[in-house]
């Protein structure tokens, strides 16, 4: 696999869907390292933004390899919905935004956005974890593993915490947030 994924349009159901949007991208963080040291993060999107499993019985929907060799299927409500991630992570991190640890399907820890933590309702989860860089002029890579509608309770979440604590803590113990 490539780091960062880039990602090339997708013909799906006789319509290209350009995924321009969602090419890697930088946020500066004014003076998160020190004073007068900013601290860069990279922010980069992987293909179950725009997708969903494929369980192998016919799709009416391109069906493609994920970032790790797995079988997806384009779906035209998360390509929606992913239309906004760019501008989305943007403010999240720039307004220091609260996040919070969640479990996926296979138990691996991430860390999750879904708008307003404090109320419950559908929420748009954004699904991310934190990695030092091994690239010259990025600090932490903040990679976004999946994105999509799902119902929200905040009571199970009461421990929401701001996200430049998580870059901090990436940055200066040079470890991967959530830890695995």
């Amino acid at each position: 696999m490539t780091f960062p994924v880039t990602h090339q349009s997708i013909l799906s159901n006789g319509t290209t869907h350009k995924l321009h949007h969602l090419q890697p991208f930088k946020v500066t963080l004014a003076d998160q390292i020190a004073p007068g040291q900013d601290l860069i993060v990279r922010v980069s999107f992987h293909s179950h933004v725009y997708s969903q499993a494929h369980d192998r019985s016919p799709a009416i929907e391109a069906v493609f390899l994920d970032e790790g060799g797995k079988s997806r299927v384009f779906c035209p409500i998360r390509y929606k919905a992913c239309l906004s991630l760019h501008t989305l992570c943007t403010q999240f991190l720039l307004n220091n935004g609260l996040t919070f640890e969640s479990k996926d399907r296979n138990q691996r820890n991430h860390l999750t956005i879904a708008g307003d933590p404090t109320t419950d309702g559908v929420k748009y989860h954004v699904y991310y974890e934190l990695m030092p860089s091994k690239t010259a002029g990025v600090n932490v890579e903040f990679v976004v593993k999946s994105a999509y509608d799902k119902e929200y309770v905040a009571a199970h979440h009461k421990r929401r915490e701001h996200v430049k604590r998580f870059l901090r803590q990436c940055y200066f113990k040079r470890e991967r947030v959530p830890k695995s």
